[in-house]
């Protein structure tokens, strides 16, 4: 099984995300290989002997962006590089802001037999809340794209992972870049085309199941896991330790008890930002505070 990951961009968080994911996953025999592409390659230079680092440059991210200049196709085309750089065995993506806590094999079974995965099923699509979801459906329901009926059983599945079995790899990905290119041409918000591709494709033969049993996914609360893997990562660095040394750290500690979501009250947030705001001016001395 081939372990994907995509991470891009200058934010440090991204990337030491990725690597502590690495890490948990190479806890696992089962994974044969993983592949990160990247944008900084220099970032894993430290992880050589373990993973293959697919570098792209600015020019190609931006032609992966598409017509429609939609970011989050980005996603599918790394996918697409990374399974023809190996053209062999079953496909697991995962986020950056994931970690294995349990076993694969059901996982590996699951694919060997034609099942596809995702993290966990959010919503159906004509139920869920929000306002982009609410347009989302208002704009797409009952209409047809590429051979794929939006309707009251589409569903909306998180695409913190991907699991596709090796003999279906190329052809899923291409259907699904199809798709997400016509949805992206409609007047739906855009932020969720490509997970809504994914899930759409991915369930079409009735074979697509959760992954959540075994694989956590933080999406929810990134600060304190951002915060517990900052102060992991700088702990190996200060001990010297190798990636081998870390993998048996994780393997013996377990992963820590810290909440994957916690709910954001919009004005709390609103007023966290405006705090901020207040304490940049009067630091930047532009107020005329002295």
């Amino acid at each position: 099984m081939n372990l994907i990951l995509i991470a891009f961009g200058e934010k440090i968080e991204n990337h030491y995300q990725a690597v502590y994911s690495i890490l948990t996953f190479l806890s696992s025999a089962i994974i044969e290989r993983i592949i990160i592409v990247t944008d900084n390659p220099d970032m894993y230079e430290f992880l050589e002997d373990h993973v293959i680092v697919s570098a792209v440059d600015s020019n190609t991210m931006e032609s992966w962006r598409g017509r429609s200049d939609f970011f989050w196709r980005i996603k599918i085309k790394a996918i697409e590089q990374a399974v023809n750089l190996v053209d062999s065995g079953h496909v697991l993506y995962v986020d950056s802001d994931t970690f294995l806590y349990s076993d694969l094999t059901e996982i590996r079974d699951g694919l060997a037999s034609g099942k596809t995965y995702m993290h966990v099923c959010e919503h159906v699509l004509h139920q869920a809340p929000g306002r982009t979801m609410r347009k989302m459906w208002k704009t797409l329901g009952g209409n047809e794209y590429f051979g794929f009926k939006i309707g009251n059983n589409t569903e909306m599945w998180n695409a913190g992972v991907i699991g596709i079995p090796a003999h279906k790899a190329s052809e899923i990905l291409s259907k699904v870049l199809v798709l997400c290119d016509r949805l992206c041409e409609t007047d739906a918000p855009n932020r969720l085309l490509e997970q809504l591709a994914f899930s759409i494709v991915l369930s079409s033969d009735g074979c697509l199941s959760a992954s959540s049993h075994c694989i956590g996914h933080y999406w929810g609360n990134k600060p304190e896991w951002n915060k517990y893997i900052s102060i992991f990562l700088v702990a190996s660095k200060l001990k010297k330790n190798s990636v081998v040394d870390d993998v048996a750290v994780i393997t013996e500690q377990g992963i820590p008890n810290i909440p994957l979501y916690i709910k954001k009250h919009k004005l709390a947030d609103m007023l966290r930002r405006v705090a901020a705001r207040i304490d940049s001016v009067y630091r930047s001395g532009k107020a005329g505070w002295r």
